[in-house]
């Protein structure tokens, strides 16, 4: 169905309390998941498909067409369940280990190859704007935007904005970074004093020289084979080595980490023990190899990594010299903030949310104490772990809105890079190279639409789940040889899954889709996980139950723990709850949506009609709702995570 949101995908605030602990988990959870319809997207309903702790589910993307994404169920169950607000339906599959291993296969593979193919896509897209930008910078260097320019993920670990346009063109005297200093010295004492000068040099020279290749057009049509053409295209070749170019450059000068990119604090939590501290000195080592050792690699993508292990080796070093744990800033560049003040919770919720954090810290570093080599997977968790805590602890202790989401693993730093080296080629031959890869583009995408396009009925968030359980099973030879090939897909579904749901029947929608599930195929248990706002209801104290408790937490203007936010457009009372009385409450949401219209035409020319929008958006929401259809549940820009129920047995 619809596109998510795209900010909740991201790691964030619940999911180190609602992700699944597999350990104990039977094997073989198989559950078809039903998330019932809401304002929005997936506003019709959506559907998934869960392998143990890992969820697949179709949804619409731009332009016009169906991808399949997976996520971890933890993040899956908190965004639609809490976020969105939304019950789901949970059917469990019974099936074998060789029927398991197989779906969960298929559909892997299937996410990597449409995951790169539309990855290519959009490399073909940024490699046309390239294009055009290099050949726009050869006659005017100051006509170029800064968010018009090449995204550099990393290069603001050690560059300003200012500094990168500048930077490209002449060296900036700074401040030098002692780390770097010493790491620079071991470089040319093992490669030769003049071994980054030369090397970046090289890169120069490698981008002033760098053509656009010729391309067979036929070898991205995709009609005959649902592959991924191999192609290292103009864009990514540019960008890495831009980011080598960077990367050597700040190594060369030995930059030192731009403010506010990493953090030192102070407070005893962050304080490291002695096995601890050497375990980090160690680890210090380990990643000044590394650095040597990718400084003079083959591959065509070093800089990006290089930047990050240099940033790294820089604060480890210090959290190795000072005993305190130093890190950097991991949430993403323009993370959405929020006052604490503005997301009430139960009193004392920040405080106790803090103190969990403080020990998830405290209990990773405690395992330094055992003497365990630090890898790059511990000390990038421990590295998250201090991210979180710190930012909840500085919030609380300062008053400043806090980000709750938008963590990633690694640092992000991204800064547009709109001042290009200048290039050999005539500015004619870049501008037919760009229109060249633009007619690419075209090709790919239709061919990108024959296999994906997304239909409202006939190839939506249901069909394509069975589709390609249809496709996993064929990949197995079939047990009943002399039938024909449908009639044998049909037997072979009945004998691993239980039954057979033909993909291509008209109108396929998602609450039908769970309804024939439960039918057709072999389901040994069924549940249903409460929204978010059902929860807080059933656990509402009994003084505040009947029908006056019911009649305040019925509203939007007086429920206790519902907000009003701007994913909602404005409606005034819940009708998820609300049988019989929902036609009633439908057609209040409905004039309200339709005074909240009126109201955005008066403020058209204010507003950019966005007033208009949500009026017209709570209109189509609450005008089902006379129908007994419930649409108008809430949503909500932040919840405490309860406990998960996709991650476990199914009762």
């Amino acid at each position: 169905m619809f596109f998510g949101r795209l900010t909740w995908l991201v790691l964030c605030l619940g999911v180190s309390l609602v992700t699944a602990t597999l350990a104990g988990e039977p094997p073989n959870l198989l559950n078809y998941i039903y998330i019932d319809a809401s304002e929005g997207n997936s506003s019709g309903g959506h559907v998934a498909l869960q392998f143990n702790g890992t969820v697949y589910h179709f949804q619409h993307v731009d332009p016009g067409l169906i991808q399949l994404f997976r996520e971890n169920t933890g993040d899956f169950e908190y965004r639609y369940r809490y976020l969105e607000n939304r019950n789901l339906e949970v059917s469990r599959i019974g099936v074998t280990d060789d029927t398991f291993q197989l779906l969960r296969d298929y559909f892997e593979q299937r996410y990597q190859t449409q995951k790169r193919q539309f990855e290519l896509l959009h490399a073909l897209d940024q490699e046309k704007r390239l294009l055009q930008m290099i050949a726009r910078s050869d006659r005017d260097r100051k006509a170029i935007p800064d968010q018009e320019g090449l995204p550099l993920p990393g290069a603001g670990l050690f560059f300003s904005q200012n500094e990168l346009a500048e930077a490209w063109h002449q060296h900036i005297p700074s401040s030098k970074d002692l780390i770097l200093s010493q790491l620079r010295r071991e470089v040319q004492q093992r490669y030769g004093a003049d071994f980054l000068a030369r090397h970046i040099r090289a890169v120069d020279q490698t981008l002033q020289e760098l053509t656009p290749p010729d391309r067979d057009p036929e070898k991205f049509d995709l009609s005959s084979r649902n592959l991924v053409p191999a192609d290292y295209t103009f864009y990514h070749r540019y960008r890495d080595l831009v980011l080598k170019r960077l990367a050597l450059q700040t190594l060369e000068e030995a930059r030192p980490l731009k403010q506010g990119v990493h953090l030192r604090p102070e407070a005893p939590a962050f304080r490291l023990g002695p096995k601890a501290t050497e375990a980090m000195c160690l680890f210090q080592q380990k990643l000044k190899e590394g650095i040597l050792d990718l400084v003079d690699s083959r591959r065509p993508d070093p800089g990006y990594a290089l930047m990050v292990q240099m940033a790294r080796l820089i604060v480890v070093t210090r959290s190795c010299e000072s005993g305190h744990l130093a890190f950097l800033d991991l949430f993403m560049d323009g993370a959405q903030v929020f006052p604490l003040q503005e997301l009430p919770q139960r009193p004392g919720f920040w405080q106790q949310l803090a103190l969990e954090k403080e020990l998830e810290l405290r209990k990773a570093i405690h395992h330094l104490e055992t003497g365990e080599p630090l890898t790059e997977t511990a000390y990038s968790l421990l590295e998250t772990k201090a991210n979180r805590y710190f930012e909840l602890r500085s919030g609380i202790e300062t008053g400043r809105p806090i980000r709750l989401f938008g963590l990633y693993s690694l640092p992000d730093q991204t800064l547009s890079f709109s001042n290009p080296a200048p290039s050999r080629l005539p500015t004619s031959t870049l501008i037919q190279a760009s229109e060249s890869s633009e007619r690419l583009r075209k090709v790919y995408l239709a061919s990108l639409k024959n296999f994906y396009r997304y239909h409202l009925l006939s190839k939506n968030c249901v069909t394509e789940i069975f589709h390609t359980l249809e496709q996993a099973i064929q990949q197995k030879p079939t047990q009943h040889p002399g039938q024909k090939n449908g009639n044998a897909i049909r037997e072979e579904s009945i004998r691993r899954l239980g039954g057979y749901i033909d993909p291509g029947l008209p109108g396929f929608i998602p609450f039908v889709s769970s309804k024939k599930v439960r039918e057709h195929y072999r389901i040994i248990a069924t549940q249903r996980l409460e929204s978010y706002r059902h929860e807080r209801l059933a656990a509402m104290p009994e003084k505040r139950k009947g029908l006056l408790g019911y009649l305040k937490e019925s509203s939007t203007l007086t429920s206790t723990f519902y907000h009003p936010n701007g994913n909602d457009s404005f409606f005034l009372f819940f009708t998820d709850d609300a049988l019989f009385p929902r036609p009633l409450y439908g057609a209040t949401n409905t004039l309200a949506a339709l005074l909240q219209s009126i109201t955005g035409l008066a403020l058209l020319p204010f507003d950019h009609g966005h007033m208009l929008h949500q009026g017209a958006l709570g209109l189509m929401s609450s005008i089902v709702e006379l129908a007994f259809f419930n649409i108008r549940k809430g949503s909500y820009v932040y919840t405490p995570p309860g406990k998960p129920g996709l991650s476990g047995p199914v009762q």
